[in-house]
């Protein structure tokens, strides 16, 4: 009965994450609304809403099939209805207490699988519009580089407690995430209709933020196992 109770405010206070990086709480202001009007559904539960995320994000990479702006456009609305959403399946998670392994699981899969298609079919439209296949090569690394930051924040999950892991860039909340600031590239360079440009940002660039990821986890594995080694000394 108390979870019926819950004003907006203290939604937000439940939903927003200590650790979201300046990028993320600007979209967790918009999908704390959806998730304040659907979250007494009880029958709703996270992983349908990953579902309705990626069917939207599916959609979306359709359009970019075409290559030409207006449907780049559409594109990107769509994109940031199918991120929105994301962020309110975990939202609901939390609320309600209606995570589950299924769930955890699916939830970051969806992530890569969802950015990868924005890459790849935006990188095909150019292509079929401009016939220039530098569009095909370089979606290649930039694809790869998304999977290798996927895979690492999997395998950090697995390991590590959430609580200790640190964000890709900065620090507190100007911090910016990997997450947040995929969204924002991919979402800009289809508005700005610079899709080869959008698609060399992760080919290159992404290149360093995985690097970086790697090292994080291994300073960070290294200072958990001294922290509890250090801790039955202490007792």
């Amino acid at each position: 009965m108390e979870e019926k109770n819950l004003s907006f405010k203290d939604l937000q206070q439940i939903c927003f994450k200590e650790k979201d990086c300046v990028i993320m709480r600007a979209y967790r202001r918009i999908s704390t609304r959806i998730t304040f009007a659907i979250y007494k559904n009880k029958g709703l539960l996270p992983w349908h809403i990953t579902i309705l995320s990626f069917i939207v994000a599916i959609l979306g990479a359709g359009c970019l099939l075409s290559g030409s702006y207006e449907y780049l456009v559409a594109a990107a609305i769509l994109f940031q209805i199918s991120f929105i959403l994301d962020c309110v399946d975990g939202e609901i998670a939390r609320i309600n207490k209606t995570g589950s392994p299924f769930g955890a699981w699916l939830d970051p899969r969806f992530d890569y699988y969802s950015m990868a298609l924005y890459l790849g079919a935006a990188a095909i439209g150019q292509y079929w519009l401009q016939g220039n296949i530098d569009f095909l090569l370089i979606a290649i690394p930039a694809i790869i580089n998304l999977g290798m930051v996927s895979e690492i924040i999997g395998t950090r999950a697995a390991y590590v407690p959430k609580t200790s892991l640190q964000p890709t860039l900065g620090k507190n909340k100007s911090r910016i995430g990997h997450r947040g600031l995929t969204a924002l590239i991919i979402t800009i360079g289809l508005l700005a209709n610079s899709v080869f440009a959008m698609l060399a940002i992760f080919a290159v660039l992404w290149v360093f933020v995985w690097i970086k990821m790697i090292v994080d986890f291994y300073r960070l594995v290294k200072r958990i196992k001294a922290e509890s080694t250090a801790s039955p000394a202490k007792n």
